[in-house]
């Protein structure tokens, strides 16, 4: 008996480093290395947008499962510029990270110069402006940190790490893949992600501790939205993007494991900010969604 399980053992961890070895050279990782070549910082107006990111339908979402992902499109939408996207791996992604976007012979990875990128190219041109007041400028880094740096950590927690959630990984993230596949990649995953997450600090906090500190983020949006349609006035800005990217993944991802699209309802003006984004900004797709259902 001792034999077998040693002989189990052994087999499992020879398809596991050649499962990861396989990913690796798949570049579902690491993606190019990382060149860490400065981002082009200004284009040619006109041309094709190709926005590349994970585009799968998941839970109710309109935009993507990746905040950062979702976060561009919508920018893109506020602004007005013709677009499409594609689904795509880490294999060819710049920088190693998703989205990335290809303008003319322009390619622009890290959703921050991403957006900056298009604002030098277009200008007075795109249908949003953001704040020339150094204090609302202010506020507008302050959310997108917030939102970035901080709840997107918190929400990998509960989608990675805590095992509630494992049907929710294999279920949905994973729903076409085999069982053996989706169970090795979720373990593989969680692996990096617990790395990440303990050195970034989120994961030496119990999960008490980790719901207070969604609750405390959770807060201080819902303060600083108050009664006003969006975080910097009347009109959406760069701010709204990187918000709505976050807390739509909060409300709408499906994840039932999760304690935190019950977080987020406690406070009704986050929910409006969300379901009203959706309504004005993404009515295609939540037509193709009642089509479906």
């Amino acid at each position: 008996m001792h034999a077998l399980l040693v002989t189990v053992y052994v087999v499992a961890a020879v398809v596991t480093a050649a499962y990861v070895f396989f990913l690796r050279s798949q570049g579902q990782f690491t993606g190019n290395g990382g060149t860490r070549e400065t981002s082009p910082s200004k284009g040619t107006p006109g041309g094709e947008i190709v926005l590349t990111g994970f585009f799968a339908p998941l839970g109710q979402l309109v935009g993507s499962v990746s905040p950062f992902t979702n976060k561009v499109e919508t920018y893109l939408r506020f602004a007005g510029l013709p677009f499409r996207t594609q689904n795509g791996g880490f294999a060819d992604a710049p920088k190693g990270r998703l989205p990335w976007m290809k303008h003319g012979s322009d390619v622009v990875a890290d959703s921050r110069f991403m957006i900056k990128y298009l604002q030098n190219t277009y200008g007075s041109h795109l249908k949003i402006q953001e704040p020339d007041d150094p204090q609302l400028q202010g506020v507008s880094i302050t959310i997108q940190r917030m939102c970035e740096e901080h709840m997107y950590f918190t929400q990998q927690y509960h989608r990675m790490i805590n095992p509630k959630a494992e049907r929710w990984f294999r279920n949905q993230l994973f729903k076409d893949a085999p069982a053996w596949k989706s169970l090795l990649t979720l373990y593989l995953f969680r692996y990096g992600r617990s790395t990440q997450l303990r050195y970034q600090g989120v994961l030496t906090n119990s999960d008490e501790d980790i719901n207070f500190l969604i609750n405390e983020d959770l807060r201080a949006l819902s303060g600083l939205l108050a009664d006003n349609p969006y975080f910097l006035g009347p009109n959406p800005t760069l701010a709204d993007a990187s918000a709505f990217g976050t807390l739509e993944n909060y409300l709408y991802d499906g994840n039932e494991a999760s304690p935190i699209p019950a977080m987020v309802r406690k406070y009704p003006n986050l929910v409006r900010f969300v379901d009203s984004i959706r309504a004005r900004f993404y009515a295609d797709k939540l037509n193709k969604q009642g089509k479906a259902q």
